[in-house]
């Protein structure tokens, strides 16, 4: 995708396949939709992710199942419950929490520039364009990453972990009437006790 096969502008100067002016940092796509005043547009608009224009010509995509080139991020798409079980996998070697920074609008800079800016694992919340014009729909959110083999094999590992630890999806729904934690969560309530 280059410049002339966009028609989002918001997206164009996210890619920095345009150069940002006063009429975008001024808030004027905010004015009236998504902010009050110009001012928060302005500090929306100053949040947003954005290439450095010029940096890049083009953007290629491609189902993984068919990539047949190393891609800089790897964005999925899923319900909560299984974004949730991505996290598990993310989180499982280094611990930690995952990010998610949204102003409800242009999840493809969310997706695309900060796994590229910022090396990481992030959740996205689809924006307004996101389920307009792409489709998604309203069980559904996504998870990116930089792409990098040892990204994916911590990824993949931290599921297949997570998985026999008894983290699943779907999420196992218990049925007695008493509900069952893990041994750690009971430890630390004899731990407390015992502090007494």
């Amino acid at each position: 995708m280059r410049y002339e096969d966009m028609r989002c502008a918001p997206s164009a100067l996210a890619m920095g396949f345009q150069p940002s002016i006063p009429y975008f940092t001024e808030g004027h796509l905010c004015i009236d939709r998504y902010s009050k005043t110009l001012e928060a547009g302005a500090r929306s608009e100053a949040l947003v992710p954005r290439f450095p224009h010029g940096l890049y010509e083009a953007v290629f995509f491609a189902p993984l199942n068919r990539c047949t080139f190393d891609p800089d991020a790897i964005f999925l798409s899923g319900n909560p419950a299984q974004v949730m079980r991505l996290v598990h996998g993310a989180l499982y070697h280094e611990g930690g929490r995952i990010n998610c920074s949204t102003d409800g609008r242009l999840s493809c800079a969310d997706l695309i520039v900060t796994p590229i800016q910022k090396p990481g694992f992030y959740m996205v919340l689809p924006g307004h364009g996101s389920r307009r014009l792409a489709q998604a729909k309203d069980d559904e959110m996504a998870f990116t990453f930089t792409y990098s083999s040892q990204k994916m094999e911590q990824l993949a590992e931290g599921l297949a972990r997570t998985h026999a630890a008894g983290l699943r999806y779907p999420v196992r729904i218990h049925l007695d009437y008493e509900v069952v934690f893990p041994g750690q969560y009971d430890q630390l309530f004899k731990l407390w006790e015992k502090k007494k």
